[in-house]
């Protein structure tokens, strides 16, 4: 009989388990909630994933520059708190290694994604877009690659950037707020260019100066401009059309 392999978001199975009350965690445990898990889903929503190689290897890049980036950022940080002459000039040397590691995992992304004429040219019109650098461009085009197919709701929330509201009887009147459930660096590497944007993207500067004008605060202008951002560029990704900046 042909083994099948499904992808369950770890999440959804987690909270199986503390709705249950179930507290330890080991293998056996696992096993037993995502049978259950599995009970409760119908089968027409079971779908066996089909794996992208290129979205892989993206993935597998992008996931590695942000581990190289917070080893970098972790030991600059330390470096700030050293008075030992030695320390200092040891984990300066690390440090070097450190971005050297970082510069030359961004650049083989970058020689990936130009060999594959596909990627190429999703990634070069994602760079029309006004804010958008390199670095936003890299990671959109993982998300939009690994997750092809999706709608406008599906991939604000992939990033987390789905608004969620707490309610409950007349007691509770939470504000509304992002979910942040999606891969903290794609909202990582959007967060900056959208503040970018507000200054030299049209569209997002009457966008976000509207907000501002009825009164919404800085910080959720900006998530708004973020979100925006991000279903452009998605819309673009799917379509294969070009930025039109006004």
């Amino acid at each position: 009989m042909e083994k099948l392999n499904y992808y369950v978001n770890p999440k959804r199975s987690h909270s199986l388990a503390r709705s249950l009350g179930i507290r330890p965690k080991d293998d056996k445990i696992d096993a037993r909630i995502l049978y259950q898990f599995h009970r409760l889903i119908d089968s027409k929503d079971i779908k066996v994933p089909k794996i992208d190689q290129q979205a892989k290897v993206l993935a597998s890049y992008l996931t590695s520059y942000e581990f190289a980036v917070k080893q970098r950022v972790a030991l600059s940080n330390h470096l700030e708190s050293l008075r030992d002459k030695r320390l200092v000039s040891l984990l300066k040397h690390e440090l070097k290694r450190a971005q050297k590691l970082e510069d030359k995992i961004f650049q083989d992304i970058l020689e990936y994604i130009r060999q594959n004429q596909n990627l190429r040219e999703d990634y070069e019109r994602l760079l029309t877009i006004s804010g958008v650098g390199e670095k936003m461009a890299m990671a959109l085009l993982t998300l939009f690659k690994t997750y092809q197919g999706t709608n406008r709701a599906q991939i604000t929330a992939l990033v987390g950037l789905d608004s969620t509201k707490r309610e409950s009887g007349s007691s509770v009147r939470g504000r509304a707020k992002i979910s942040k459930n999606g891969k903290a660096i794609y909202r990582k590497a959007s967060y900056l260019p959208a503040i970018c944007a507000t200054v030299h993207n049209q569209k997002i500067k009457i966008f976000y100066q509207r907000l501002l004008a009825h009164h919404k605060p800085k910080k959720l202008a900006i998530i708004a401009s973020m979100r925006k951002m991000l279903l452009i560029a998605h819309a673009m990704y799917r379509d294969k059309t070009e930025y039109v900046a006004t």
